[in-house]
């Protein structure tokens, strides 16, 4: 649903017809909304009209939505650990008519509850895709942005999240810093917060932050990533200020 905040009231209802198990707004179009279903569905919806512009029968059940940040790749994680790209080439926007969208697919071995997409912005040519799943695992791709293979994953590495019962919901740790390691940040059951570098051969733990009483659920970003936001199965939210980069 989408809500007036002047008033708190509900403007537009959009109906999935099977539960809806993943949403996002598309970035570079406020009034285009993506919804995953427990049937496989990826449905593209028009916020100012409530109607139903694509629709996608992907696979299994879509439990993770992410975008590139032009809104021309969409990202697919589903229940039997796939993960589909599709590469809208003229917008979600517009209906396909004859138009058919180019896939790209990746298998993990257990079902995706999570997907985060980041370009540096020290080398936007290489963007990366994390992917957390069920049983604790991360998996960092490279998505390749040149045709003809725009939207391909390519598998750059993977790891355990030690004590996460949940499947950790990873975000990307961005750094403004040249040649910075990718690292990405993951709750863990024990409570506590993990910064991982994705590229090091052994994977290591890089920092860790404890606060939480509970399995720490999820984390977010805001919008220049200066906060980070972290909810644990106890019913606690903390907000974190990072540290400057020197």
């Amino acid at each position: 649903s989408l809500i007036d905040t002047e008033a708190r009231q509900v403007v537009r209802r959009l109906a999935t017809k099977s539960p809806a198990l993943a949403v996002r707004f598309a970035p570079s179009n406020q009034n285009i909304i993506l919804a995953g279903t427990q049937h496989g569905r990826l449905l593209v919806f028009s916020a100012s009209s409530g109607t139903l512009v694509r629709e996608v029968q992907v696979g299994s059940a879509i439990q993770a939505l992410c975008t590139d940040r032009a809104g021309q790749l969409v990202f697919c994680g589903c229940a039997d650990g796939a993960v589909h790209v599709y590469h809208f080439k003229n917008g979600m926007e517009h209906p396909p008519a004859n138009h058919v969208e180019t896939k790209s697919f990746q298998k993990v071995p257990s079902g995706v509850v999570s997907l985060d997409f980041t370009q540096n912005p020290t080398a936007p040519d290489m963007p990366f895709l994390c992917c957390g799943t069920e049983k604790g695992e991360l998996h960092l791709f490279g998505v390749k942005l040149l045709p003809p293979a725009i939207g391909f994953l390519v598998s750059r590495s993977s790891l355990q999240v030690q004590g996460n019962a949940h499947g950790p919901k990873a975000k990307f740790f961005v750094s403004s810093l040249p040649d910075d390691p990718v690292h990405v940040v993951a709750g863990r059951s024990d409570g506590s917060i993990a910064v991982y570098n994705m590229q090091s051969s052994e994977h290591p733990c890089a920092n860790r932050f404890d606060g939480h009483s509970g399995a720490v659920v999820d984390v977010s970003w805001n919008n220049d990533r200066s906060f980070l936001a972290s909810g644990d199965a106890d019913g606690m939210v903390i907000v974190w200020e990072r540290e400057s980069e020197v």
